[in-house]
């Protein structure tokens, strides 16, 4: 602070990462940092690098991770690119639906039926969707597991993020003994405009899988 006026933010989760071969290790999520375009140039956001990672340290987390939009910026901190983010749109009517296999002589009938699939209201989803993520994550390196409250946070679904698509929608799919053991979430951003209709958007925004079966 410089006085009453906030020249800078620096925060971060306490999480943890997966390892290939099931470990996992402490790691400090860093998010919601920022300087005022007044105070740059001064060291600030040096000091609040340092003091977020000392602060980690003392934690016990040992690594840290970020998302940002300009990577080049935390170089200088020690970052560097672990993974990167990609989009892909797919025009619906140019696609083509792919069935499911099924093994010579088994009835494909009990391979329908065996597939459950439901849609879930916020509420049934909120302690469903941490049980599967806490089924899947050790099992895929560099994947990691949220913060206390993160799911709370995510069934909040302010309008005002959404960007004119609709509330969240969630499917969860039930192992044959009845036990979820995955789940998609997405939304649907309607087309309509002009007095004519347009193509709908359908947003998938996470697909998790315990194993690769599913």
């Amino acid at each position: 602070n410089d006085g009453d006026v906030l020249a800078g933010t620096a925060a971060s989760f306490s999480m943890a990462v997966a390892l290939p071969g099931g470990g996992t290790l402490p790691l400090a999520g860093v998010a919601e940092v920022g300087v005022s375009p007044m105070y740059r140039r001064r060291g600030i956001l040096r000091t609040l690098m340092e003091a977020v990672h000392d602060q980690a340290l003392d934690r016990g987390e040992p690594i840290a991770g970020l998302t940002a939009s300009e990577g080049a910026i935390y170089r200088r901190f020690g970052y560097g690119v672990a993974t990167r983010f990609q989009s892909l749109s797919i025009d619906r009517p140019g696609a083509a639906e792919i069935e499911s296999p099924v093994a010579d002589g088994a009835d494909p009938t009990a391979a329908d039926r065996a597939i459950r699939i439901r849609l879930l209201s916020d509420a049934e989803a909120r302690p469903v969707l941490p049980a599967v993520w806490d089924r899947y994550w050790r099992h895929m390196p560099g994947e990691v597991a949220p913060p206390a409250g993160w799911w709370d946070m995510l069934a909040l679904d302010p309008e005002e993020d959404r960007d004119g698509a609709s509330a969240r929608f969630v499917a969860v799919h039930d192992d044959a003994t009845g036990v979820p053991d995955g789940f998609a979430t997405y939304r649907i951003k309607r087309g309509w405009g002009s007095g004519r209709p347009l193509p709908h958007e359908l947003s998938v925004e996470s697909i998790v899988a315990v194993d690769d079966a599913i």
